[in-house]
């Protein structure tokens, strides 16, 4: 689904896809776009802006790959910042001490959907 059919709450995934790199990023808003991403942690669901609080650029390259080696926490793949999954705060890097814009989401259905 394209940002043109965007509306309210809006379902962004099924929970299953979050299995195969716990992360999944999409495209929201309408009619400027924006890029956002949900990932699964602690048995919790959160979603952030895909965008690094450095320089704005997204934490992946490509495709859903928003964790590092270890699966422990978010990378940027630009400049290296590393951030908490749970709250979004960057532990390391050029934004030390910044955090990613949260995303008010819901899961419902067996479903992510973004509600804000």
């Amino acid at each position: 689904m394209t940002a043109d059919a965007f509306a309210l709450p809006w379902r962004i995934c099924a929970v299953a896809d979050l299995e195969a790199t716990g992360a999944k990023e999409f495209e929201f808003g309408n009619p400027r776009r924006y890029w956002g991403f949900v990932l699964r942690w602690a048995g919790d669901v959160r979603g952030y802006v895909n965008a690094c609080p450095h320089l704005g650029l997204p934490l992946n390259l490509s495709g859903d790959h928003f964790f590092d080696a270890e699966g422990k926490l978010l990378l940027c793949r630009m400049h290296g910042a590393l951030f908490r999954p749970l709250d979004g705060f960057c532990v390391s890097g050029p934004c030390a001490g910044a955090s990613l814009q949260r995303l008010e989401i819901a899961v419902r259905d067996d479903a992510v959907w973004l509600c804000a």
